[in-house]
Formats: structure tokens, C-alpha cells, sequence
């Protein structure tokens, strides 16, 4: 989640157009396991039983998540509309988080959302929620610091969870997870089911959730907002570190804040370059694009056109080139057909 951060805060400031960011965990060996086990972090039912009283660790998973940010009127799949980062500090140990910091946290990403945003609007809040008997409480009263005092909820109840209970704890890519989560959520229109939750921990209660009308879902609860919906996404480092981001999406099938037109260069157009060492190679690559094309629509514009440009910011010194031009698949799939290949 800090690479998304960190990318948002590139792309947002305009010092880059568009930003990757990774999310990657492997379980290449046993020593992971040996020491968190040492250390009592690991459950040892395999269970992440997050807010639950009988939560006694966590368990540990492995995968890989990527995002693309762009700086753009067009919405693909969501916005990043506010995010932030901080640190721990003193704290009571290793594994004790800090509450102050947590609120301090979400406030700082709540403030980076424009008008008509903020906590008010946050409908969805994926927690990070390891499954701990310490953490987990110290989350929700930090969660519920910020959303609850002296805040009226025009959106109904706040749904909170965490993935780690369907997935485990992906550790460097629980953060993406959960905005991976987040994401789909968005898209169907349901959020997903907490699972293991049978008795609140004792430090949470039925009373702190209530203060903030929130509830943890047991089945998959419909997302029914028509329009735009807003959720926010935390993460946590084992070394303190902190992030928080605030997003928002819309189911499929909703109108486009863009019309769900491409509005791509001058008259609209979508411009390929297309290089390669030989003009074999440079035929080959014409004909994958052509390939993707024919079995795409419209929406394959931007994302391929960005393509081309970083593969031209990367490949300038190869000698052969092909340039290629459309305002739509079909005359883009046109255009590749009939390329001519120069050599620059």
C-alpha cells in the first residue's frame, strides 16, 4: 500500500503520467515460519479469526497484485482520492500497534479528499486486521475515533472486514489484496463475507461498533449505492509503518464519468509506435496488436497506447519503426493491417 501511495503521489503531482505498483509476497522458506512461530504471531489452527475473541494469530499467505495509476478524467476500475503514510513510533513493543498513530493516519487521508468526500462517505472500510487479540481492537477504536465523533453517516452504515480472513495475511501484498478486494467489491456491487467472526473480542464489543453504525458482514451484504460508492484500505508494516488509502468506484454497468468515450490525441486519435531491431520483427509485433484489436473493444485504447508509448521511451535506439493511427479498434486493426514499415 505505500507503493500505491507513493505512486498516487507521482501521478497526482504530475511528475509522472502513470505509475506500477507492486505488490509481491513468496514463502521461499521455512525461516519465516520458525520465527513468527517463536514469537506466538502464527495461528495455530490456521484460522485468521480477525475481531473475534477466540483470535489467536495469523496465517500466512503468499501472492502477487498490481495496479495502474493514471492521471485521468476517466474512471477504469476506481480513484485514489486521498492516501497517507506514518509511523508507528514508541510504542508498547514490536507487535503493539499505536492507536494515536492510526487516527492520525486515516484523518490525514480523509483531509486529501475533495469536497463531497471524507470519512462521511466511506461505506466500506478494509481493515487490516490480522486476527490478533491486541491489534485488532486497537484498529477498530482508531477506526472508529475517526468516523464516529460528532459525524452524521448519510450513506447508512459502515461495513468493515478484512481479506486476511478469506486469504490469509499476503504480508508485503496485503496491501494490494485489500485494495484488489476493494475494487471487485465495486464492480458487483456486493461486499464480500467476513468469515470466522463468531464473538466479538471483548475489546471491541457490540457497543463500539454500534457508536459508529458499523457492521462486520457475516454473508455478502449487496452494495446497493447506485452511483459512486467510496471505501478506505489500510495497511500495516511489522516495523511500524502505516498506510491508509481512500477510494472510490462504481458498480459495472454504471455510467461513466467520461461517457465511456476514449478521449484519446489530436481529433481523438490513438497513435502506436511500433519498434524492433529487424523489420521482422517489427511485422511480428504488428501483428500481435492487430491480434489484440480484433478481439477487443473501444476500452483497449488507452491502455495499449500507454503501452506503446513507455515500450518507445524504452526501445528508441532500435533502428526499425512503425507508426500506426485510429480513432476506434476497428480502424486502429485497419491501420495495423495496412502498415507500412520504414526504417528511421
Amino acid at each position: 500500500l505505500v507503493a500505491l501511495v507513493q505512486g498516487a503521489q507521482a501521478v497526482s503531482s504530475g511528475r509522472e503520467e502513470i505509475a506500477l505498483c507492486f505488490g509481491t509476497n513468496s514463502l521461499c522458506s521455512a525461516s519465516g515460519f520458525v520465527v513468527n512461530s517463536k514469537l506466538r504471531m502464527l495461528s495455530p489452527d490456521g484460522r485468521c479469526k480477525t475481531f473475534d475473541a477466540s483470535a489467536n494469530g495469523y496465517v500466512r499467505a503468499e501472492g502477487c497484485g498490481a495496479v495502474l495509476l493514471r492521471r485521468e478524467n476517466a474512471v477504469v476500475r476506481g480513484r485514489v482520492e486521498g492516501f497517507a503514510v506514518n509511523q508507528d513510533g514508541r510504542s508498547n513493543g514490536l507487535t503493539a500497534p499505536n492507536g494515536p498513530s492510526q487516527v492520525r493516519l486515516i484523518r490525514e487521508a480523509q483531509s486529501r479528499v475533495g469536497a463531497g468526500g471524507g470519512g462521511r462517505d466511506v461505506a466500506l472500510m478494509e481493515a487490516h486486521g490480522t486476527g490478533t487479540p491486541l491489534g485488532d481492537p486497537i484498529e477498530v477504536q482508531a477506526v472508529a475515533e475517526v468516523m464516529v465523533r460528532g459525524r452524521e453517516r448519510p450513506h447508512g452504515r459502515l461495513v468493515m472486514g478484512s481479506a486476511k480472513t478469506n486469504f490469509g495475511h499476503a504480508e508485503t501484498a496485503a496491501g494490494v489484496l485489500g485494495v484488489l478486494k476493494v475494487l471487485l467489491c465495486m464492480e458487483h456491487g456486493a461486499i464480500a463475507r467476513h468469515l470466522h467472526l463468531k464473538k466479538l473480542n471483548d475489546f471491541i464489543g457490540t457497543s463500539v461498533l454500534e457508536s459508529m453504525a458499523c457492521v462486520v458482514p457475516q454473508e455478502a451484504i449487496e452494495w446497493g449505492d447506485a452511483g459512486r460508492k467510496v471505501a478506505g484500505v489500510s495497511s500495516f508494516g511489522f516495523s511500524g509503518t502505516n498506510a491508509h488509502v481512500v477510494m472510490s468506484g462504481q458498480a459495472v454497468g454504471s455510467k461513466r464519468e467520461d461517457g465511456g468515450k476514449w478521449e484519446g490525441g489530436e481529433g481523438g486519435a490513438v497513435r502506436l509506435i511500433v519498434r524492433g531491431k529487424t523489420a521482422e520483427a517489427v511485422q511480428d509485433l504488428l501483428y500481435e496488436y492487430g491480434r489484440v484489436l480484433e478481439q477487443s473493444s473501444n476500452e483497449v485504447l488507452w491502455p495499449l497506447s500507454r503501452a506503446s508509448l513507455v515500450a518507445e521511451r524504452s526501445q528508441g535506439y532500435l533502428p526499425q519503426c512503425a507508426v500506426v493511427e485510429g480513432r476506434s479498434v476497428k480502424e486502429l486493426a485497419e491501420s495495423v493491417k495496412a502498415a507500412k514499415q520504414v526504417a528511421l
